[in-house]
């Protein structure tokens, strides 16, 4: 009974600090992540997954976006050929696609540059993200797009007409604003 109460508790207190560092993650249907190639060896190769789950930090007094994360599982995406960024993501080894943000820094037009770390393939490159946010009833959504550099994770180029340089990814991520920490 003792060791029920302990693991109770070590559960509350997660979830505690989980409320207490940023916005929770709504499950809400816009909540989504897609991708679109306009060459390769089939067409159209495109897809789209709402499995995508993040994270997003607060600055408590001026509520603006310090940091964001996200994680998408590469063999969820559905669509034309869908399969495709798991494929070529070697995803048996590799499952996810991970977004870890460092620091998010405001623009003068409300959007933000979000600099961090794309893992693919097992690898980390740099990658800057460009966030609109956008806040609708209880709800605060963020927006961003990027582009995948391809030869950022491969030790030798692979063939242009199977992997082209850049993919683009654009992403929603839907969060709960009771979550904001006051």
């Amino acid at each position: 009974m003792k060791n029920l109460a302990k693991i109770k508790m070590t559960i509350l207190m997660f979830a505690l600090l989980a409320v207490a560092t940023g916005y929770a993650q709504d499950n809400s249907p816009q909540t989504q992540i897609s991708f679109n190639v306009n060459n390769g060896p089939v067409f159209p190769i495109e897809g789209s997954s709402n499995l995508i789950k993040g994270t997003a930090h607060v600055n408590d007094k001026t509520l603006n976006l310090e940091n964001m994360s996200f994680k998408v599982p590469l063999n969820s995406f559905i669509g034309m050929h869908a399969g495709y960024l798991a494929w070529i993501g070697n995803e048996n080894l590799y499952p996810d696609l991970e977004f870890n943000g460092t620091k998010a820094v405001k623009n003068n037009d409300g959007s933000y540059n979000v600099n961090g770390q794309i893992r693919f393939r097992g690898t980390s490159a740099p990658q800057l993200i460009n966030v609109t946010e956008n806040t609708t009833g209880n709800e605060i959504i963020l927006k961003g797009s990027f582009q995948l550099n391809t030869s950022d994770y491969f030790i030798v180029s692979p063939p242009l007409d199977l992997v082209p340089a850049w993919i683009p990814i654009q992403f929603t991520l839907v969060f709960d604003k009771a979550a904001v920490t006051s």
